[in-house]
């Protein structure tokens, strides 16, 4: 689910601040008088070794086809990974690179001491960067690019410039650039085996100015402490509040905490948690819910098993993919272990009290929305079913990840509030587990009876919009 941070202004505001410490000499952010009073005698192999250059030009390339292009940040994912989009052709799938050479701290499923600082640093020069080109693991000739070893992200060297149109061969390797900040270790070299000598002493050098991981230092950006009991319910009215007003900081952002729901649902690595709260004084419930995301790694069938009610220890934080989520969980065991910090299955669906089961709101469809002044915040991120069948008219299919769509629908003719994101394969007979639909345009036209989780997204623009994001094929009946 792309949903966008409620505050990217201000986040882009911070990458500014975050990139003063970037290399002396450099064209984009120069360091000033002060820092290079530090760096005395720092040699700035980014822009001066000529070695590292790119080989081939760039102009009208497409990727998947030549292994290089020029493109524009779609979206920075951590300090080694980022999605473009190409600039020649921008209906294509994004390229999901996963830098070479290069090994970050971890900023997203897990997260781990100057992992913050790394991704900052490696999308705040792509945001400022007015040429950028991707190239696989080929530099003086055209080439298929290759994929890494999730087949997922293509292998990549991503070259900067604070320059238009910039030639191909004054461009400069951001991946040589992080390890020289001292923000990641040098991992592997071995299809450019003439760039090891200079990585190396880029690393060296960083270690011997002790910087970033090799400061010696803590990171003032990670959390150190230990988890804090949360409720759901707090943190939802934190993310309502910030939805209500941009300028407001959530309380909960980098927090540890420490959290108890029941599971209504897991789809795309993201488990979905809600708990009900009773007003002392009305007696009215009010519920609350919330979304983990579990990283790239699987989570076990046993945490994900509709009504099994957790308790679990992770890190809160704004994502700029997914919104305010739970992310850093302590850990999902598969064999119970003595570790309280761990998940912990209070209740499994056989033995869960009644008042803990999942509660699922009913909704007429055009009551959904901000269109209605936000009269759907307390149905956010809850399970929803909506009274009315919809008829899908459109909609898109996503770039970042294939058979991912958002559908546009309407009711008697009028757009409804909110759109549906489907983020898996789905199968509109389930008596025929061959024929999956892929694209919106298998949608279209037909009507259907839905339910899935309430949730809401924020546009590359910062324009906000609900959305009701479906767990498996069940949540999306096919009617004619």
């Amino acid at each position: 689910m792309r949903i966008k941070n409620s505050l990217k202004t201000l986040f882009l505001s911070g990458l500014l601040a975050v990139t003063s410490f970037s290399a002396t000499g450099c064209d984009l952010f120069p360091s000033n008088g002060e820092k290079d009073n530090e760096r005395e005698g720092f040699i700035d192999y980014v822009h001066t070794d000529q070695n590292i250059r790119l080989k081939v030009d760039y102009k009208g390339k497409n990727f998947f086809k030549d292994g290089i292009a020029e493109v524009e940040l779609y979206t920075g994912i951590d300090g080694d990974t980022s999605h473009f989009k190409q600039k020649d052709f921008p209906g294509e799938d994004l390229v999901k690179s996963r830098y070479y050479g290069i090994d970050t701290p971890e900023s997203t499923g897990d997260v781990e001491p100057y992992g913050k600082k790394a991704s900052k640093f490696t999308t705040g020069k792509l945001e400022e960067a007015k040429t950028i080109v991707v190239t696989s693991t080929v530099i003086d000739r055209y080439a298929a690019p290759e994929l890494d070893s999730t087949q997922t992200r293509y292998l990549s060297l991503v070259w900067v410039s604070d320059k238009e149109n910039c030639p191909y061969n004054e461009l400069v390797l951001l991946n040589l650039w992080v390890v020289q900040e001292g923000l990641s270790l040098v991992k592997n070299l071995e299809k450019f085996p003439e760039f090891k000598d200079t990585f190396m002493a880029a690393n060296q050098q960083a270690r011997d100015f002790k910087l970033m991981l090799f400061s010696g230092e803590p990171d003032d950006e990670y959390n150190y402490g230990e988890y804090e009991d949360t409720s759901l319910l707090s943190i939802k009215k934190e993310i309502i509040t910030c939805l209500h007003d941009p300028t407001h900081k959530n309380k909960y952002d980098n927090k540890k905490v420490r959290v108890q729901g029941t599971v209504v649902g897991y789809a795309n690595r993201i488990l979905y948690l809600q708990a009900g709260f009773e007003d002392e004084e009305t007696g009215k419930i009010e519920y609350a819910g919330l979304n983990v995301f579990g990283g790239m790694n699987s989570i076990p069938s046993k945490y994900t098993v509709p009504n099994t009610y957790l308790e679990l220890c992770g890190l809160a934080q704004d994502s700029e993919n997914f919104g305010f989520q739970i992310t850093a969980v302590h850990g999902f065991p598969k064999i119970k272990t003595d570790d309280p910090d761990n998940t912990q299955i209070l209740f499994t669906p056989e033995t869960i009290p009644d008042h803990l089961k999942v509660h699922e709101f009913k909704s007429g469809a055009m009551d959904l929305g901000a269109t209605n002044d936000y009269a759907s915040d307390d149905m956010l991120f809850a399970p929803i079913s909506v009274n009315e069948e919809i008829y899908c008219n459109g909609g898109y299919d996503s770039a970042s990840t294939p058979a991912n769509v958002t559908l546009y629908t309407t009711l008697g003719g009028n757009r409804t509030p909110f759109t549906i994101y489907i983020p898996f394969l789905y199968q509109p007979d389930p008596n025929d587990e061959i024929t999956k639909w892929k694209t919106f345009e298998d949608y279209k036209n037909h009507t259907f009876k839905l339910k899935g989780i309430y949730s809401f997204h924020l546009s590359t623009s910062g324009n906000l919009g609900y959305q009701i994001v479906l767990r498996d094929s069940t949540d999306l009946i096919l009617v004619s």
